[in-house]
């Protein structure tokens, strides 16, 4: 008879040890649940400052570009050659560096 309420003493154990993992389980899937929530708004909010900083840094190159082309042109009036040189310098360096900012946010987004 013993054996008999060790074996329902020892089952009600496992149920209860098993209802406490349930639990436990679905509380660490909440959790989950949660951060990954918090991780895609995140990722949402990283992601649109990439783009305003990609932004915000290919706007005043294509400017320096720009004149830098007007300029070469003679389009306010005429410059030297050794100007000339400058400016192609100028605008190379420009270019290479619109280029590396393109590549890097385009890496990245």
């Amino acid at each position: 008879m013993t054996w008999i309420i060790l074996l329902i003493i020892s089952n009600c154990i496992t149920i209860v040890l098993l209802i406490l993992l349930l639990v436990n389980y679905k509380s660490l899937e909440d959790k989950f649940k949660d951060k990954s929530r918090e991780l895609d708004s995140l990722s949402s909010v990283y992601s649109y400052d990439l783009s305003q900083l990609s932004h915000d840094l290919r706007t005043p190159l294509n400017a320096i570009m720009g004149y830098i082309s007007l300029l070469i042109n003679g389009v306010h009036g005429d410059i030297s050659e050794k100007q000339k040189e400058d400016l192609n310098r100028i605008s190379k360096s420009t270019y290479k560096i619109l280029h590396l900012v393109e590549d890097y946010f385009n890496q990245i987004i």
